[in-house]
Order: structure tokens, then C-alpha cells, then sequence
């Protein structure tokens, strides 16, 4: 494991007895655009948080906190100075998340968008979603 969250399988005698070389394993994005990677044991696979290896290896958590913050709000920058262990309500209220999400309810994925026409079938305008509709009235 690197401090820029770079995963490395062991050397190892695969379940066949072949030579497996170390290599770095590769990453995928998950939910909110958060890297995961896959790691086995005993023929067992389980998905990892890059962000949460990275700070478990390289940083301390003396107050056992529950959560990892990305100081710049980019999930996908994994340097181990980015993160910082902290409770739930500091990660659910650092920095423009509460702006972010209130963007993506008010006209991302949760929305559904609107066609406002006239009697006749004339259309008239488009809203993001109905709480805009609301607001407008």
C-alpha cells in the first residue's frame, strides 16, 4: 500500500501452485466516484475503500472516529494528506456537501423534469424538477 492509495497483491502460491508475483491491483470507481479494489482471503473476495486503507495504514485515529473526510472534496484523491478520520456529523456538514446534495435534490438523480404547455398543446417552458414548479408559483 502506497500513500497515494496504490494497492499491491503479495507474492503468493495461487490454490493451483502457480507463482503469483506481486503486482498493483487496480482500482474502480464505486458510488460518489470513490475507488475500490478487491481484495481476497482464503478464496474469499472483499471490496475495500482505497480512502479507507490509505488512512488506516498512514494515519492515526486516537479517538477511534467512524468516518474519513477528503480535506479538498475530491473523492478520488487518495493521498493520505487528504484524509482525515472524523464523526459523521463533521463529514456530513465539511465544506459545500450540504450544497452539493441539496443541488443534486433539487435537480440531479432525484428529480424529474417538468413540461409545463398551454391548453391548445403549445409547450410553454421546462422546470428541473417540481419542487422549481413550486417555487415559481
Amino acid at each position: 500500500m502506497s500513500n497515494w492509495g496504490r494497492v499491491k497483491s503479495l507474492e503468493r502460491i495461487d490454490r493451483l501452485g502457480h507463482l503469483r508475483k506481486e503486482k498493483i491491483l487496480s482500482s474502480r470507481p464505486h458510488d460518489g466516484g470513490y475507488a475500490i479494489v478487491a481484495l481476497y482471503k482464503n478464496g474469499k473476495r472483499k471490496d475495500y475503500h482505497v480512502h479507507r486503507l490509505v488512512a488506516e495504514a498512514f494515519l492515526d485515529n486516537p479517538d477511534n472516529l467512524p468516518c474519513i473526510n477528503h480535506k479538498d472534496e475530491n473523492p478520488s484523491n487518495n493521498h493520505y494528506s487528504n484524509l482525515e478520520f472524523c464523526s459523521y456529523q463533521y463529514n456530513n456538514t465539511y465544506g459545500t456537501r450540504i450544497e452539493r446534495v441539496a443541488e443534486k435534490r433539487r435537480n440531479g438523480k432525484f428529480s424529474k423534469v417538468v413540461f409545463q404547455y398551454s391548453l391548445n398543446g403549445e409547450f410553454i417552458k421546462e422546470y428541473p424538477s417540481t419542487r422549481e414548479v413550486e417555487r415559481q408559483l
